[in-house]
Formats: C-alpha cells, structure tokens, sequence
C-alpha cells in the first residue's frame, strides 16, 4: 500500500512540476493543446453521438460556447482562428455566430513595464532616446499584439505595436494543432481543409513580422492614395533616426476620434452617411482585388475606421500584416469569374472553375456571392437559412446539405488557387459589415463592375457591350411587359428562356450604385 502510495506522489509531484514548467517557461504551450485535444474529442462526441437533427439547436449552442471558451483560454493564435470563422455566418448555424462574435474584445493584456523592455531590447536603445512620453497602459490589444501610446520628442503623438512575448513560444505547437484540428475535420465531417494548411500557415506567420507590415503598409498607402486621394487614409509608418527596424515593434501615426466600420451609432453620430461608407469600403477592395492585386486580408471591425476629416467622411484602414499578392493570371481569372456572374455568362464562369478544379460553377457562384446565382436548388437553400422562416430540423437538415455538397465541390484541391482562400475572408468580412448596416449596399454588383477593369481590353468591351444590351432588355421588360411577352413566344424555347432569365435577374437586382 506504501509503495502505491509513494507512486502515486511521485506521479502527482511530477504532473504538478511539468504544469508549472510549462507555465512558467513555455507559455503554457502542452495545456494548450491537451485543451484544444480535449476540446476535439467533446466536438466529435457530441455531433458524431449526440446529435439529431431535432436536438440541432441546442448541439450547437454547447459546443460553440465549448470552442470559445477554448479559443479565450488558448489566446494567441487561437483567437486569429477563430475570428476567421465570425466571417462565416452565412454558413455557420446563429448559436456559432453568436458565440464567435465575442472574440473581438478582451484579449489579455501584457504588462506595461514588461511590454517597454521588450520595445528596449527589440529596438536597442531606451524608450527615453526615442518617446518624451510611453504610455504603460495599452490603448487597444489584439490576439498578436498590443498596443502602447506614445509622444515623440518632436510632439508627434504615435501609435507603438508590440508582439506579445507569448507568441514566439507558442506558435510552432499551435500550427501543428491546427493541423491535427484540420485533419480531425476531414476524416469526420468527409470535408476537405488539410490542402489550405500550409498556405494559411504561411500567411499568419507573416504576420508575425512586423517588417512585412511596414513594406504592406507603406505599398498600400501609396496605391490607395493615388486611386481615392484622401477619402481613403493608411497611418504613417514613423522610422525615427538612427533607431533599427523590429520584427516585432513597429511605431505608426496616432489616428484619434475614430469609430468602427460596423458602429452605426457611432457614425450617426458623426453625421457619416453609412452607405458612403459601405460603398467605399468594397469600392477599395474591388480596386485592390482586381487591379493591384495587392489585397488587404483581415478587415475586421477593429481594422476598418471611420472619421471626418474637414468635415469630410474618411476610411482608415489599420493591421497591414496579412496580405495576399495575386499574380496577373489569378487576378485575371477572379475578374473574368466576377464579371461573367455579373452578365450571367454560365460558359465563361465554367471555364474558370473548371481551371481551378470547383465541380459546380453555380454552386460556387453562390457561395461567393452570398446569394443564388441561377437559383440553383443547394444554393437557393443555403442562402435562405438564416432568413428567420426555418426551425432548427430544418437548418440541420440544409446544413447536411451544404456539408454534402462542399464535400465534393472541389476536384483538384492542388489546382485551386490558395489565395483566393484570403480573398473570399476579406470579402466575407466586407459581407457581415454592410449586414450589419442592413445590407445597404449592392457589393455583388460593386465587385462585379470593377471587374471589368480587371480584364483585357477585348474583354472589357465585350462585357459593356454585353451589359449595355441586358439593360435594354431590363427597359423592355420592366416598361413593355406585354410587347416582351410577345417576343419570348416567338423566339425558341432556349433563347426565349436565356432571355426570359437575364430580365428577371435584372428586374430583382438594386441599381448599380454610382463607383468611386
């Protein structure tokens, strides 16, 4: 009995010094995964046993408050994940985007003094050499980074980002679970996500590098500049003399007496017009999206500012460390995708799906646009769900649905293009803004007008050409609906379909708001 008692204090000394070790010099990095591992297991129980379609509701409700609270614990990296998910409301059952949606706020915060060190070591002098005053209480602090306030001894008032020391420790672990969480996924649900690992990862590793951020931002502000002038603002990256560049530090303009994006109070406020605003915001993304092709990837709420500047509304745009390039044939490719969903041109958008390897062009279509293209039956159906007219079986049984068809939507994962993966994040972002304004804004028809700049001369006459004749025909079928009937009789069934289809799709569309 001695002897089983001895082990068992043994065993019981050793678990408490290996979790204090971990806490103390490894940022917590095995707690972290046996939660996340933990949290696994509790997901794949509870859809893989307990769920029906009749108890859908409350299934997702536990487990969404599972994975959050999993998500605060882990920090870092973890929240960046999880935010990812926020902008997928459209697809992911409410409970999800209720519990997802407090992801936003109250990250945890590094002491001021540890944080002035960190800027000291990093930048190699002391914050005295450089600030008249540092500020120990952070304004703002995000999953990464936090944020100190800072006065240079010329006046200029500054903004100074930090890493927090945690990252550096945790995040080789918290990929390689990230993985294990994709992998976990996919043999489960039978939904394909390991093929976007390594790409994502990339992309949130440069993250991590603030001198990425410095050549993204100053990149962006020159581009942005030259195409919106001053209704679009990227802070100054402030490089005081004789201080070295930092991975890790990076000191930007002070922007004060702003609001976000999505604060409707706020910009009433303000007297700011929030369609103005949301017409900006896609505005600039179509022009980065398909012209640039240097591509702004985490608009989220606290990255999309709003001020007035003479009395002028003003779009600031903050955190320039995840970007994507597109090359010309990527970029050329989404515009001739986005303009053929424009004319309804069914060969064309085949075409380019077919290159990428996406089985259903309508299908995709709609999930890009967030709304029925062709009214296909599964998009119809999956655009619809959050309409406030489904019980839970039935969102559970569409969600079965979208799981199929999202299963066999992409034939060659290798052929998709990865950065498109980002594109659709910033766009869905975009999406849940503009919702949360009422969706005042037609972005489809934003995104797809701009588009046309984005091809060829050839191709962008044939799309004006091509528009010009459907808008005649919306003339004569709004304003001569007898005469259009006529003429639907007499042609053949196929024309007269084809036409029958761009007239309704016409006359149920807002008119295309005027482009920046």
């Amino acid at each position: 009995m001695k002897k089983w008692g001895r082990r068992a204090a043994v065993a019981l000394g050793a678990g408490l010094g290996a979790y204090k070790i971990d806490e103390w010099c490894c940022y917590s990095v095995g707690l972290r995964s046996l939660r996340t591992a933990g949290t696994g297991l509790y997901l794949l129980y509870e859809y893989k046993v307990v769920w029906t379609p009749e108890n859908s509701g409350e299934v997702h409700r536990r487990v969404a408050e599972r994975i959050v609270e999993c998500l605060r614990k882990n920090e870092g990296m973890y929240v960046k994940f999880g935010q990812q998910l926020t902008t997928m409301g459209h697809v992911l059952p409410p409970e999800y985007s209720e519990a997802f949606s407090t992801l936003y706020s109250d990250a945890s915060v590094y002491p001021g003094e540890d944080m002035k060190a960190m800027v000291e070591h990093e930048l190699g002098v002391p914050t005295s050499a450089i600030f008249s005053d540092f500020s120990l209480e952070p304004v703002a602090s995000a999953s990464i980074a936090q944020v100190h306030k800072a006065t240079l001894h010329d006046g200029t008032t500054v903004a100074v980002k930090i890493q927090k020391p945690n990252i550096a420790y945790q995040v080789t672990i918290d990929f390689n679970m990230f993985y294990i969480v994709l992998y976990v996924i996919e043999k489960a649900f039978s939904i394909p996500t390991i093929w976007a690992h390594d790409y994502s990862v990339a992309r949130y590793c440069s993250e991590l590098d603030f001198e990425i951020e410095r050549m993204n931002s100053k990149k962006s502000k020159a581009y942005l500049t030259e195409r919106f002038g001053s209704q679009v603002y990227v802070p100054q990256v402030v490089e005081p003399p004789g201080v070295k560049n930092s991975k890790k530090v990076l000191i930007t303009e002070w922007i004060p007496d702003t609001v976000t994006i999505n604060n409707t109070k706020g910009l009433r406020e303000l007297g700011i017009d929030s369609n103005y605003v949301m017409s900006l915001a896609v505005s600039l993304y179509a022009y980065s999206i398909f012209q640039t092709g240097h591509v702004h990837c985490d608009p989220h709420p606290g990255n999309l500012l709003v001020r007035k500047v003479n009395g002028k509304p003003q779009l600031v745009l903050l955190d320039h460390g995840l970007y994507v390039d597109l090359n010309d044939e990527i970029r050329t490719d989404y515009a001739r995708f986005w303009s053929s969903m424009i004319l309804a041109d069914s060969k064309t958008l085949k075409e380019v799906c077919d290159k990428w390897g996406v089985t259903d062009s309508d299908f995709f279509a709609s999930v890009t646009q967030m709304r029925p293209y062709k009214a296909s039956k599964g998009a119809s159906q999956m655009m619809s769900m959050n309409s406030g007219k489904l019980t839970s079986e039935q969102m559970a049984k569409i969600h079965m649905k979208i799981k199929e068809k999202l299963a066999s939507i992409l034939r060659d994962t290798a052929a998709f293009p990865r950065e498109l993966l980002f594109v659709g994040r910033a766009l869905n972002y975009l999406r849940s803004h503009n919702w949360c304004h009422g969706s005042i804004v037609n972005r489809v028809k934003i995104l797809g007008m701009s588009a046309a700049k984005g091809l060829s001369l050839p191709d962008q006459i044939r799309f004006h050409v091509t528009l010009n004749f459907l808008r005649g025909v919306e003339i004569l079928a709004t304003t001569f609906p007898t005469l259009w009937g006529l003429i639907l009789s007499v042609l053949p069934s196929s024309a007269a379909a084809t036409l029958a289809r761009f007239g309704a799709a016409l006359q149920s569309s807002p008119e295309i708001p005027k482009e920046f």
